[in-house]
């Protein structure tokens, strides 16, 4: 079994603290971010962000109801008789909880480190990996954004780099 994390050293050990939970050793309210945490709460909250209803979208549904019943609701053989049978009813979305609006909201704010040339690479990347896309065709990223410099493996260490600085900032 391999282990991401390094041994706990004796000095840590008797701080209370590891590799990744330096909070006691860093004084209160510091954190160790690492690259992999980063990334990880960056995807978490673009998955949540597409769990979000979208108001917007449901006063437009409440508004545009009574071209759907006209379509699909009325019963052929009964003039002027509604057949709830017919309406298509979607299952709601479960709320977000507080604390996963919080998680999201926060995650979210961490894209305003990133240079501003780099947000659409990031959140492109980001998007993928959300999908549950493990390998990242760098290629294909570079093919959709007109070819032009940097190359494939540019965009990478661009990514890279970009998820490397929000971990170093937050971990000050």
């Amino acid at each position: 079994m391999t282990y991401l994390n390094p041994p706990i050293t004796s000095s840590q050990e008797r701080e209370g603290g590891s590799f990744t939970n330096l909070s006691r050793a860093q004084g209160a309210g510091k954190r160790f971010y690492t690259f992999e945490l980063v990334e990880e709460r960056l995807v978490e909250a673009l998955q949540l962000w597409r769990q979000a209803p979208d108001r917007e979208r449901g006063w437009l549904h409440v508004k545009a109801l009574w071209p759907d019943i006209l379509r699909h609701g009325w019963r052929v053989d009964v003039d002027g008789e509604f057949d709830e049978r017919a309406a298509i009813v979607e299952p709601r979305r479960p709320a977000l909880t507080r604390d996963q609006v919080a998680e999201m909201v926060e995650a979210s704010d961490w894209i305003a480190h990133v240079d501003e040339r780099d947000r659409k690479l990031v959140v492109t990347v980001l998007a993928l990996k959300a999908r549950g896309i493990t390998r990242i065709l760098w290629s294909r990223i570079w093919e959709r954004g007109g070819r032009g410099r940097p190359g494939p493996d540019g965009l990478r260490k661009r990514y890279t780099r970009a998820i490397a600085d929000i971990a170093m900032t937050l971990s000050r």
